[in-house]
């Protein structure tokens, strides 16, 4: 696998719950340029691996000077070398032992032809079709955040021109449910269109990670494209609907209680502190908060069973739900807390804990998960995508 616009890793975490089933991959390459989500990403998923030898600072500045990376994930950075030298030295780590390409913009269809790749997942930001975005769209030629689905579109065709049999096999798309819309659906069709051409059958549709064993109300829209598909659905279905495809099939467990997921023992001190953490300052705005956003929690019980979709800030109207909390005079609310987002994501205790010892911010820590994709959902789509119907 390569992992396009790969955050922290929701793909390469759904392949490895595969593994148990018979099933292994390597993940050969990633394209982030997120400083602290790549450093997040080698945090969670290397931890075990062995350790890199790290040159000296400047050894370690003179190489990431080659590269583009990004302070926020939306711009490139000048100046990201003035990081701390801990932090430049985690993402060296990060970047040598993930294979990086961090600039999608840089990313050649040779390289992807070198590294062998069978499945190129490219979920690419949604800052310009979600509604609580810019909406500027994703034209081609309008240089937009979200309209850097046309550089897959240049690596696909550079790779057809060198050899087409070294076309990945699979090609895995997640984006907000707005790429479907009025405004978005002709530029998404113009890439059907263009994956067709390719020799894609693409299978895509609405899925929602609450019907995935996860206790959030976020609709999704996925794409699998297969190639030199001849398979059962392509006669069964004009549309080759990705959700209906996977209903016939997947039978989902009753999804757990939204209160599984809420770090509300706070006995322990621990969760004592990322609750308080959770409280916003006391201002008109954050009372707004309380008023206006879905109160998950108050008067001692669960008002839902779920929560809202997790956007990449809390701190906001709307969010994800509020929840009552008592337990510092004064104030009477708080937001959910980081570790409950990458919870509420499908990632684990472990992983949350992995990040944190990289010491990123709270802000970035609300951050990544809110870019992420639910792992559950992927699990589901990979295995009955490339486990099971492409025999």
């Amino acid at each position: 696998m390569f992992e396009a616009f790969a955050g922290i890793g929701s793909q390469r975490k759904a392949l490895s719950k595969l593994v148990d089933e018979n099933f292994d991959f390597e993940v050969v390459g990633i394209s982030e340029w997120d400083i602290d989500a790549v450093i997040s990403y080698d945090a969670i998923h290397n931890s075990d691996k062995e350790e890199i030898s790290v040159p000296s600072i400047d050894e370690v500045k003179k190489f990431l000077k080659n590269f583009t990376y990004s302070l926020d994930g939306k711009k490139e950075s000048k100046s990201f070398l003035r990081q701390s030298d801990e932090k430049l030295k985690d993402l060296y780590i990060a970047h040598i032992r993930n294979n990086n390409f961090p600039d999608i913009r840089k990313l050649k269809g040779s390289d992807i032809v070198d590294l062998d790749v069978d499945l190129f997942t490219y979920s690419f930001p949604c800052q310009d079709l979600s509604l609580a975005g810019k909406r500027a769209g994703m034209k081609k030629g309008d240089n937009t955040r979200s309209g850097l689905l046309w550089e897959v579109e240049r690596i696909m065709d550079e790779i057809n021109e060198i050899d087409p049999s070294k076309l990945p096999k699979y090609l895995l798309m997640e984006n907000v449910e707005s790429i479907l819309s009025v405004k978005n659906i002709d530029d998404y069709n113009e890439w059907k269109n263009k994956l067709k051409k390719l020799g894609y059958t693409t299978f895509d549709g609405i899925l929602n990670a609450y019907d995935f064993n996860i206790p959030q109300k976020r609709k999704r829209c996925f794409a699998i494209s297969i190639r030199n598909y001849n398979g059962k659905y392509v006669k069964e279905s004009k549309d080759l609907k990705i959700d209906e495809i996977i209903f016939n099939r997947y039978k989902p467990p009753v999804t757990p209680h939204l209160s599984e997921f809420i770090m509300d023992d706070y006995s322990k001190s621990k969760f004592k502190e990322e609750a308080d953490e959770a409280q916003p300052p006391h201002t008109p705005y954050r009372d707004k908060m309380w008023r206006n956003n879905k109160r998950l929690y108050e008067n001692g019980k669960y008002n839902y069973d779920y929560a809202f979709t997790l956007m990449t800030k809390q701190d906001r109207i709307p969010n994800a739900g509020m929840l009552e909390y008592l337990e510092n005079e004064g104030k009477r609310y708080r937001m959910l807390s980081p570790r409950e987002c990458f919870l509420l994501m499908g990632y684990d205790h472990d992983d949350y804990e992995k990040v944190l010892s990289k010491n990123i911010s709270r802000e970035r820590r609300y951050r990544q998960p809110g870019n992420s994709i639910v792992v559950n959902v992927l699990v589901e789509v990979f295995r009955y995508f490339i486990k099971e119907i492409d025999d």
